[in-house]
């Protein structure tokens, strides 16, 4: 079902765009294509931000889990006193 759904679509885009093309004159269609193809390369700089903002949530969740687990440090600071009694 599914495919026949996807295959309907493509043919109703198929001849949608067939149809444009006709009617459109060779500068117009050049100018849609250039469109078309500089919106389609944006996609993998796309891709590549989304997958670098979830590496970097992942890597912040992690550290934050670590810093949970880990015991809280105290810092202890001993100064020299007289040894003289008082």
């Amino acid at each position: 079902m599914k495919r026949v759904i996807v295959g309907g679509l493509f043919l109703l885009a198929s001849a949608a765009v067939w149809r444009i093309g006709g009617e459109l004159n060779s500068d117009a269609l050049a100018m849609a294509v250039g469109v078309v193809l500089g919106v389609a390369a944006t996609i993998p700089s796309t891709l590549l931000a989304l997958s670098n903002e979830r590496r970097r949530q992942l890597e912040l969740e992690r550290h934050q889990a670590r810093e949970l687990n880990q015991p809280e440090r105290r810092v202890v600071v001993v100064l020299p006193g007289d040894d003289s009694p008082r």
